[in-house]
């Protein structure tokens, strides 16, 4: 079995165990696991695609490539999906006509699109001391479960963007994208053309690509939009900007920490993105830079009234290539189903109907009682004023910032908001 065989086999090996083994059983074999290291490692883009690869450019001259490892060097080295760079490579390919499976095996080589059945860290695992690189970013922990990590520290408040992650990275001149698992994103034309015109190099840019809002969408459509744009199969992908929230070395990314705290990193930041006055680049605003941590609150608020899915809190804290409390999302998400055991009258504009419904938190076996005020529409505060049965005792949906316990040793719920009755659920959840 040669070794394009063999990591053939291995694609099609479904037992961890097996694949480990097999592994192992060839681990003298350069050319087989230089093909996996090609296929595995992050840092290796080809700029070329099954769909390029089958682009007729036969009428270009084109560089001869003699071998696969020739082959693959090239490609490291002319990234960029060029007419050029598929001829060449359909040239290589196509001097085994006569061998099929192999043809189709060299595709997805050269593409990058073959799945050798293992990640990385499988690879990693078995090979300790011949590593790949393994693509990661910072990724946010909940706020709600680090709150003493930032009371008393600086930190800034941005918003929340319900895009897609993406890392952007320049490196000698070359720019590439990569979503949040590391893979290739080609298309971002526009985007690429500004970053190559930008007096910066060796850099990664993190932030999250956004259809452009020119008809002012709420965050949920924003989304939907954004992703669909990302989707498409289009060479090029209009229609969309790059909102930069990070700015690293790329030698500090690659090493998967960067020691310069984020206020000098955002202000490096701004500088190079104000200097390159693009039109599809753009700054993620500061909201606010300070200790008093009642502005995470206050402008949480803000974000929920405005459809927005959140802030984020960045403590002045150095880059992490992992998930870290040194960046905190805040947001709604949590939900509970509650047994509603009473109900209460509003005041001011809704006196004389539903001001909200009491609900029962259980916590260790234990019931605390919960007010919840928020989330009724006014037509439903009328209705269930009138006819209280339509939520005393009902299973309802509660969305909430967090839990709360108080100096006496009870729970509540940190800003809970009423979604739905639960028709479908007669027993409330456990914390």
């Amino acid at each position: 079995m040669n070794s394009y065989e063999k990591v053939i086999q291995l694609s099609k090996t479904t037992s961890t165990n097996e694949k480990e083994l097999f592994l192992k059983d060839n681990k003298d074999d350069y050319w087989f696991k230089g093909m996996l290291k090609w296929l595995l490692d992050d840092s290796i883009t080809t700029g070329m695609s099954s769909k390029k690869l089958s682009k007729d450019v036969s009428t270009i001259p084109h560089i001869k490539l003699d071998t696969t490892i020739e082959t693959m060097e090239y490609i490291k080295c002319n990234n960029t999906g060029k007419d050029s760079d598929i001829r060449a490579i359909q040239g290589f390919i196509n001097k085994y006509d006569d061998n099929e499976k192999y043809q189709t095996f060299l595709e997805g080589l050269f593409t990058k699109e073959f799945k050798c059945g293992i990640s990385a860290k499988t690879y990693n695992k078995v090979f300790k001391d011949d590593k790949i690189y393994v693509f990661d970013i910072m990724l946010a922990k909940k706020y709600e479960d680090h709150i003493a990590k930032v009371k008393g520290e600086e930190f800034t408040i941005t918003k929340k963007l319900d895009g897609n992650r993406v890392a952007i990275i320049k490196e000698n001149g070359m720019v590439s994208a990569f979503t949040r698992s590391g893979k290739p994103m080609l298309g971002l034309n526009e985007i690429f053309k500004e970053f190559e015109k930008a007096d910066i190099d060796n850099t990664m840019f993190d932030g999250e690509l956004l259809a452009i809002n020119t008809e002012n969408m709420k965050s949920d459509d924003l989304f939907r939009k954004t992703m669909k744009l990302c989707r498409t199969k289009e060479e090029n992908k209009t229609g969309l900007e790059f909102y930069v929230f990070d700015i690293i070395p790329l030698k500090d990314f690659r090493s998967g920490v960067s020691e310069i705290l984020f206020r000098n990193r955002k202000d490096a930041l701004a500088y190079t993105i104000n200097k390159m006055d693009g039109n599809f680049i753009k700054l993620v605003e500061d909201l606010y830079v300070g200790r008093d941590t009642d502005k995470i609150v206050e402008l949480l608020e803000v974000a929920i009234t405005n459809g927005d899915e959140g802030v984020m809190v960045n403590l002045n804290a150095p880059y992490l290539c992992k998930r870290t409390h040194n960046i905190l999302k805040v947001k709604r998400m949590g939900t509970y189903d509650l047994r509603v055991v009473d109900v209460f009258e509003g005041e001011g504009k809704y006196k004389g109907m539903l001001g909200g419904i009491t609900v029962e938190l259980m916590v260790d076996s234990k019931a605390y009682k919960v007010g919840c005020g928020s989330g009724f529409k006014d037509e439903d505060r009328v209705a269930i004023w009138g006819d209280k049965s339509l939520v005393l005792d009902k299973i309802v949906e509660v969305q909430h910032f967090g839990i709360t316990k108080n100096q006496k040793g009870g729970y509540g719920l940190r800003f809970p908001v009423f979604l739905q009755i639960r028709e479908d659920k007669d027993t409330p959840s456990q914390y």
